[in-house]
């Protein structure tokens, strides 16, 4: 598959998926899947996601299923379909760069892609690794590189990760439905966000994962039934599948306060906000030895103070002006192609990295007291104990 032909791919995989979704609400799944073009169209996992459903049915919550996939399918095609493009030229780090140790994903990269110095016409580079480059897609930014097989490379292996990322979403919706057949929801209930409604949270992951690879966003069973946006992983923060973050922009107190509440042990999450952010900067400069240190030490407060336009008398003003800043980062095109992070000022951008690694350290460690906890009692009952964390 070329470059070029992208676009064309990603019609025909809207088209199908929306035919064999039409397909299953009518009792037609399994005949339509005996065409050899939805196989060659989908790809293996796709096709192998709507294979698991033949032997289901659309049960009561089905107009949930048509949202989601209608947004799953909106997300596709932001993450193929660019906007934007940025001329990117590869070049392979120096021996013993951090940056040459392949980034941890789900699935390991098939192009031999390390770093790219990209531009968008006119404007000065930015240097990113391949990972960044697949994030950057969420804001529609692409990329061409000095070759023809690059380009073409590149363009496989974002049809190839964005077909995988929307049958693992398909298989999750799925497994939601089931759980929900026999209970009444809301009927104006969202399973699947729209890319709009998820721009805060990647400008989020996009800071996380600035100066090395630690986030990544949570499968949609996480998402919708763990309260889980991003999980985070860190040197020596042992917890398999990294720690979970959720993500919101909340700084009334009072709607923070029920947010927090409605998650289910919620200290064992890192719970970031404008106002959770605000109310670290106070106990920073309230710090006292024998406080967890994590990297504090290297967060200079004078800095933070320094870069904002209005000086903040409390934690409520501090929250409000965070806020204010990365929503403004938010606004108009990106005019790099690492996206909207850029705008955020420097020391905010090192304040959520230090507040979310600082927080999945001690989240981390409440749960393993609750794992410890309850050892003895799961083990007496013959049970193994395993969260997958």
């Amino acid at each position: 598959m070329a470059q070029s032909d992208v676009p064309d791919v990603c019609r025909q995989i809207c088209e199908s998926v929306i035919g064999l979704e039409r397909a299953f609400e009518v009792g037609e799944l399994s005949s339509r899947l005996t065409s050899d073009r939805f196989e060659q169209v989908l790809g293996p996992q796709l096709y192998e996601t709507y294979g698991k459903l033949v032997d289901s049915a659309p049960g009561p919550l089905h107009h949930l299923r048509v949202d989601a996939v209608h947004a799953l399918l909106a997300q596709l095609q932001n993450d193929l379909l660019p906007t934007q493009v940025a001329r990117a030229e590869v070049r392979m780090p120096p021996e013993g760069d951090s940056w040459a140790v392949e980034p941890e994903t789900d699935s390991s990269p098939r192009l031999r892609l390390k770093l790219g110095d990209a531009s968008f016409e006119g404007a000065s580079s930015a240097t990113l690794r391949f990972d960044q480059m697949l994030d950057a897609r969420f804001w529609r930014i692409g990329f061409t590189f000095e070759t023809r097989d690059l380009c073409d490379a590149f363009a496989q292996e974002v049809v190839r990760s964005a077909a995988g990322r929307l049958a693992s979403e398909l298989l999750g919706l799925q497994r939601i439905l089931e759980r929900f057949s026999q209970k009444k929801l809301k009927q104006e209930l969202r399973i699947v966000p729209y890319p709009r409604e998820r721009r805060f949270e990647h400008l989020i992951l996009d800071i996380l994962n600035e100066e090395d690879h630690h986030a990544r966003v949570a499968p949609l069973v996480e998402d919708f039934l763990e309260k889980t946006d991003l999980r985070v992983k860190y040197p020596g923060l042992q917890r398999r599948r990294g720690a979970r973050v959720q993500v919101t922009s909340i700084v009334a107190p009072d709607l923070h306060k029920t947010k927090l509440q409605g998650i289910k042990l919620a200290e064992e999450f890192v719970f970031l906000s404008p106002l959770s952010l605000a109310e670290f900067v106070d106990s920073l400069r309230g710090y006292t030895p024998g406080s967890p240190k994590s990297n504090m030490h290297s967060f200079a407060l004078s800095s933070l103070w320094d870069c904002l336009e209005v000086k903040p008398i409390d934690v409520p003003e501090l929250a409000s002006e965070l806020k204010r800043i990365m929503l403004d980062a938010l606004t108009g095109t990106p005019d790099s192609p690492l996206g909207p992070m850029v705008r955020v000022p420097l020391p905010i951008r090192q304040l959520i990295r230090l507040f979310v690694e600082t927080r999945a350290i001690a989240a981390t460690s409440t749960l393993r007291k609750r794992e410890k906890a309850n050892s003895k009692d799961l083990a007496l009952s013959g049970n193994d104990f395993t969260d997958g964390e």
